[in-house]
Formats: structure tokens, C-alpha cells, sequence
């Protein structure tokens, strides 16, 4: 009996730290299930925050494209308008040019610095010639 009694107090004991073990890692498995749910769910929260911010960004980004091609498409309407103003006030200036005969007035206009040059000198030259024409009449009388 004693024999007996030893090997079932030995068993019983070996049972008794087996449960508490079981115990232990059932109590492990519970805490690492509800860190790990608990993370699941703020993971989950984070992917809802994270679609949410790509659904805003997305539609700002559509948004924004036809916007800047809208101004894209008025800005060249406006320069495509002031062009052909432009080619216009350049028809106009290259006929008033042609029939003002342009090229003679530029000429003319370039030559104006020369010509006063030139016109100076003929006065000095005039000056001269005149106090020697006043000096020969005098001598012409004295004669």
C-alpha cells in the first residue's frame, strides 16, 4: 500500500504542476489573444483613418488637376487673344510703315546727327567767307 500510496502522491503531484503550468500558459495565450486583438483593432482603426485620408487626398488631387487645367486652358485662350492682337497692331504698323516709306525717314533720321555737323561748319565757313568778302569791299573802296 505504501508503495502504491507514494506512486499516486507522486502522480498527483506531477498532475498538480502540469495543471499549474496549463494554468500559466492558458493565462499567457489569454494575454497574448487580447494584445494581439487589441492591436488587430487599432490596426483596423489605423487602415479606416489611413482610406479615409487617401479617399481626401485622392479627391483634392482630382480637384486640383482640373483646376490647374482649367486655368491652363483659360491662360492660353488669353495668350492666344493677345496674340493675334498683336499680329494685328503689327499689320497695321508694317502698312503705316510701308506707306510712310519708313526706310527714307529712318535714313533721314540717322543721317540728322551728320547733317547738323555738316550744317555748322557751312555757317562757320559762311562766317569766314563773309568777313573776307567785307574785307576785300574794303579795299576796293580804298582803291
Amino acid at each position: 500500500w505504501e508503495n502504491t500510496i507514494a506512486q499516486l502522491r507522486a502522480a498527483n503531484e506531477q498532475l498538480q504542476r502540469r495543471k499549474e503550468d496549463a494554468e500559466r500558459d492558458s493565462e499567457l495565450f489569454r494575454d497574448l489573444y487580447n494584445k494581439a486583438s487589441s492591436h488587430a483593432s487599432q490596426v483596423s482603426r489605423e487602415n479606416e483613418e489611413l482610406l479615409e485620408r487617401v479617399t481626401i487626398a485622392e479627391g483634392q488631387a482630382r480637384d486640383g488637376v482640373s483646376m490647374v487645367k482649367r486655368m491652363s486652358e483659360e491662360r492660353v485662350a488669353k495668350l492666344q487673344g493677345e496674340l493675334a492682337q498683336l499680329r494685328g497692331l503689327n499689320a497695321v504698323l508694317t502698312a503705316k510703315d510701308v506707306k510712310s516709306n519708313g526706310d527714307h525717314l529712318r535714313r533721314r533720321a540717322a543721317e540728322q546727327v551728320e547733317l547738323q555737323v555738316e550744317n555748322q561748319r557751312l555757317r562757320s565757313e559762311l562766317a569766314e567767307l563773309r568777313i573776307d568778302y567785307d574785307r576785300m569791299e574794303g579795299l576796293l573802296e580804298q582803291l
